[in-house]
Parts: C-alpha cells; structure tokens; sequence
C-alpha cells in the first residue's frame, strides 16, 4: 500500500508543475 501511495504522489507532482506555468503566463 505504501507503494502505491509513493507512486500517487509522484503523478501529484509532475502535475504541480503545469500549474506554475499558467499562473506565470497569467501574470505576463
């Protein structure tokens, strides 16, 4: 179980990343 959670937040944080990007573009 421990694994699966580990690999959940591994997708959580490429996605973050796309979510950065907009609010920059958003500020330019």
């Amino acid at each position: 179980m421990a694994k699966l959670s580990r690999r959940v937040l591994v997708t959580d944080l490429q996605l973050q990343p796309k979510q950065p990007d907009v609010r920059k573009q958003s500020h330019r």
